[in-house]
């Protein structure tokens, strides 16, 4: 979570895009509900104009409905037929327009600048740094994990916001339909909610070490390449394959791994999705066909919009289980990136300096010591002499 805030720092020069993006999920979300709610009065009112009650329902449906289709389906089904046919034309065509307008510039800007941050600190940087660190691990780091980084934020970024405001509204229109069917499809969530926080972290760890694999493979060969004269002058060719085939199906079997949870994700949430509809069906169905078994039956017309939104809403519930994975892997990398960002450039050498005076005839050194880093003996000490 720390190093997805980090990342969304990264957005505060782009406020105005990312607020009109916003605005334009919040539009595309009603949207596709009013598509999904012409769609269910294309099924029960148009298609059956007779079942319509005698009794007028004041219900919010109602004036909702009267809103949108100003011409009775039992007076003018034909008519109706008509608006309707241009209202779904009218909304899908908005609901796209507000889709297009995405984050995408966003994202890719806010990848450009964090690479951009990361090449001019790795120039800042002590040497210490370079001693401890391989230069093939902070090429890999530098390339590979921050272009996995562009991968898995641009795939889920507009989805993280899409998404959840599909489900919310679809939500409310649920609980507005029936509440009662709604809380037993709220009993599934927990479940659906543990499992696949359960393989998301998992997948996360795996992103990670494969993160560090790939580095590992990029320290070899670039160690190969450097030094191929000595490779070949001690005929050493089949080690190095060795080396680099031992690490590269280390790797495979990683990403393999990875990639086994990460398509488990969808089944597994489709599989729960679909068990709680066949159940809402008896539940609901039962419901309907048994006036008599309820003093206030679930009329058909409400119980068919219900499955209709219920259905639609696996769809972003989908989505945003795949987005959750993808961004593990985004998160794995972005770590391995602010593990260099926040490596704190050294300034002590800097304040310590003093400037020489005018230079002579000689340079003389007087009890000089040094002692490397992580180590407790001095490699040298007390060292005198004059050039």
């Amino acid at each position: 979570m720390k190093s997805y805030l980090k990342i969304l720092k990264f957005c505060k020069p782009y406020k105005l895009m990312v607020g009109l993006s916003i605005i334009s999920s919040l539009l595309f979300a009603l949207l596709n509900a009013i598509t999904i709610w012409l769609v269910g009065s294309l099924i029960t009112s148009i298609m059956s104009p007779n079942s319509t009650t005698e009794s007028k329902d004041t219900s919010f449906f109602s004036n909702f409905q009267d809103l949108l289709m100003p011409t009775s389906p039992s007076e003018d089904p034909q008519g109706a037929l008509w608006i309707l046919c241009i209202m779904l034309i009218v909304t899908f065509l908005l609901k796209n327009i507000f889709f297009y307008i995405s984050l995408s510039y966003v994202q890719n800007r806010m990848i450009v600048d964090i690479r951009n941050k990361l090449f001019n600190h790795l120039t800042k940087l002590p040497l210490s740094f370079y001693h401890k660190n391989k230069t093939g691990e902070i090429t890999s780091i530098a390339i590979n994990d921050v272009t996995n980084m562009r991968t898995a934020f641009a795939q889920s970024i507009q989805n993280l916001i899409n998404q959840p405001l599909s489900i919310i509204i679809m939500l409310m229109m649920l609980f507005l339909i029936n509440v009662k069917l709604t809380l037993i499809m709220l009993i599934s969530a927990p479940l659906s909610f543990t499992l696949i926080s359960f393989l998301v972290n998992s997948i996360k760890r795996k992103a990670k070490r494969s993160s560090i694999k790939v580095a590992g493979l990029t320290s070899i060969l670039q160690e190969m390449l450097t030094g191929i004269k000595i490779v070949k002058s001690f005929i050493s060719e089949k080690i190095e394959y060795s080396r680099f085939k031992k690490q590269n199906d280390m790797f495979f079997g990683l990403v393999m791994k990875q990639d086994k949870l990460r398509f488990l994700t969808t089944p597994i949430n489709e599989m729960i999705g679909v068990i709680l509809g066949a159940v809402l069906l008896w539940v609901g169905g039962s419901a309907v066909l048994s006036s008599s078994a309820n003093s206030q039956p679930l009329e058909a017309e409400k119980f068919v919009r219900f499955i209709i939104f219920l259905f639609a809403m696996l769809q972003p519930v989908r989505k945003l289980t795949n987005v959750a994975s993808v961004m593990q892997q985004g998160i794995a990398s972005s770590e391995r990136v602010f593990s260099i960002l926040d490596v704190n450039l050294n300034n002590e050498d800097k304040n310590n300096v003093s400037e020489a005076g005018d230079f002579n005839s000689s340079i003389e050194f007087e009890n000089v010591c040094f002692t490397y880093e992580g180590s407790k003996k001095p490699a040298l000490k007390n060292i005198n002499f004059k050039i």
